[in-house]
């Protein structure tokens, strides 16, 4: 998805596209959600897990806030948020407590309040 914005997308429209991504909404993202929900599960009970995510974890978050740091002074905070904010939408989609036009108009609410464009 992202690679179809072009050349030079906006920020807003680059981190929009990759974390529509990172939800179940595609048929491969909905077949890989269930996966990675159960690896996260498994990792809370297996520390050596952790290891790696936390390493993964850390560089999206980084990425994320380099994306917006020009448009948020807490880019860091902005950052964790909105990546809680699509693992919390990611698990609500899992277990059918929010449809997808729900989880798009939240992504979406959060992304413009952080890039001020609502």
């Amino acid at each position: 998805a992202a690679l179809a914005l072009g050349a030079a997308p906006s920020p807003h429209a680059f981190l929009r596209a990759m974390l529509l991504e990172m939800l179940p909404l595609s048929e491969p993202a909905k077949a890989e959600a269930p996966v990675l929900a159960a690896f996260l599960a498994r990792a809370v009970v297996a520390p050596e897990l952790t290891v790696s995510l936390a390493a993964d974890a850390a560089r999206l978050r980084e990425f994320v806030a380099t994306q917006i740091h020009h448009v948020q002074p807490a880019a860091t905070v902005e950052a964790i948020m909105l990546l809680a904010l699509v693992d919390g939408l990611m698990l609500q989609l899992l277990t059918g407590q929010i449809d997808e036009s729900a989880a798009l108009a939240t992504l979406d609410y959060h992304l413009s309040r952080i890039f001020g464009t609502h």
